[in-house]
């Protein structure tokens, strides 16, 4: 990803971009990581990762996807240290929606050293956690 000099709705606009550039169209969620005044890493999701998409088989569950704050930090993780992550989620009407890290991404952000997350709540609203 090239690195592009950015204010928080840039960085809002390239988590957007992130779900936009998705061929499959079937990414609703965005997610790039920040350091200093620049975007470092980004990426999507492939399609839906919450409990209901899920596939249990031998009382084990098997996870279909991971993700877009996950894929994020794994693949930025010599970045994570003191950055930002900014999280988008898009409806398919193009609004922005709530993308509230769930628990497991919020213990990971926690682990993976970020100081804020910033997440799309509305049109036009964001939330942030100060980690």
């Amino acid at each position: 990803m090239n690195k592009v000099k950015l204010g928080k709705q840039v960085a809002f606009d390239a988590a957007v971009q992130q779900i936009e550039c998705n061929p499959n169209d079937r990414a609703h969620l965005g997610a790039v990581l920040t350091r200093g005044k620049q975007v470092v890493w980004g990426t999507n999701i492939m399609g839906k990762t919450h409990p209901d998409s899920q596939v249990w088989k031998d009382g084990v569950q098997i996870v279909k996807g991971v993700h877009a704050e996950q894929m994020t930090l794994i693949k930025g993780r010599k970045f994570t240290d003191g950055g930002i992550l900014y999280v988008a989620r898009v409806t398919k009407a193009k609004n922005l929606a709530l993308a509230s890290p769930c628990s497991v991404c919020r213990y990971l952000i926690k682990e993976s050293n970020i100081k804020r997350v910033h997440y799309s709540v509305g049109p036009n609203e964001w939330g942030e956690w100060n980690v």
